[in-house]
């Protein structure tokens, strides 16, 4: 009689194992690549959505005030005044770097009032306003990612 024995060998399952292994460890740095491109991306949208969120108020503070009746009164790193023609009233639009926080005061010409906003910002870390005669200069500078730089004209 012959002695049949059924089973692996440990050869053959320490072979098995180790492919298994190595399997695994290419499955689970696939994971990790896949996982860091899918972080990075979502980072980037939240970016640009807050880029385009304070782009529109900037432009609306910009835009609210007909030249006629308004002028600039002062652009300094990180705000910009404009006053009444007759220096009655100022309104102001500032970045907060500490806060990371855009407040802005905006003319409701119905009530004739100012209306303060404030828009808080998790990856903006900075908005800089550089003048240069009518164009105003935007900065947006975020933390690893690109700075946007967006050019508006007062009044338009």
């Amino acid at each position: 009689m012959k002695n049949k024995k059924k089973g692996f060998t440990i050869v053959e399952t320490i072979v098995s194992l180790s492919i298994i292994a190595i399997v695994m460890s290419l499955v689970a740095s696939l994971v990790v690549i896949v996982s860091n491109i899918s972080k990075k991306q979502q980072y980037d949208s939240q970016c640009v959505a807050e880029y385009q969120r304070a782009s529109e108020v900037i432009d609306r503070f910009i835009n609210n005030y007909s030249t006629t009746n308004f002028v600039l009164d002062s652009i300094e790193t990180n705000s910009i005044k404009i006053k009444s023609s007759d220096s009655s009233s100022q309104y102001e639009l500032t970045f907060n770097k500490v806060e990371q926080t855009l407040l802005v005061e905006l003319l409701n010409f119905d009530t004739n009032e100012k209306e303060p906003q404030s828009l808080k910002f998790q990856n903006i870390k900075e908005i800089n306003f550089v003048q240069r005669g009518k164009i105003i200069s935007c900065s947006y500078i975020f933390e690893n990612f690109n700075t946007y730089t967006k050019l508006v004209t007062f009044g338009a």
